[in-house]
């Protein structure tokens, strides 16, 4: 009986909280802008943040792609195959400009601002 209080007591903590509008995810878990891969472009095809945060690709077409920076050592992604997700952070300003390694007609730039 005391097990069943306890599971029962679990659960409604557990549904407060994925209810409640005071529970998100850690602002570093999400990335601050994203871009999509849709078909062989990247939607859209320039996105601006601010030092320090994140940016993410997910693949929503249907071929492989990557995400690679055109300035070598900066990042990089793996072959994104469909439904694949990739994010990068940017601790310093700039403007960085990336392509698809598979497909290198497929461009894209990353606005840094300070």
């Amino acid at each position: 009986m005391r097990r069943t209080k306890r599971i029962l007591a679990g659960v409604a903590l557990s549904a407060a909280l994925v209810m409640s509008p005071m529970v998100s995810l850690p602002a570093s878990a999400a990335p601050a802008a994203r871009f999509q891969i849709v078909d062989f472009s990247f939607s859209p095809a320039q996105r601006t943040i601010t030092v320090g945060q994140k940016v993410g690709w997910v693949n929503q077409g249907f071929a492989d792609h990557t995400a690679t920076s055109d300035t070598p050592g900066v990042f990089g992604s793996p072959i994104l195959a469909p439904g694949g997700r990739f994010q990068a952070s940017f601790p310093t300003a700039g403007t960085f400009t990336f392509h698809c390694r598979i497909h290198p007609f497929m461009t894209g730039t990353v606005v840094v601002n300070p």
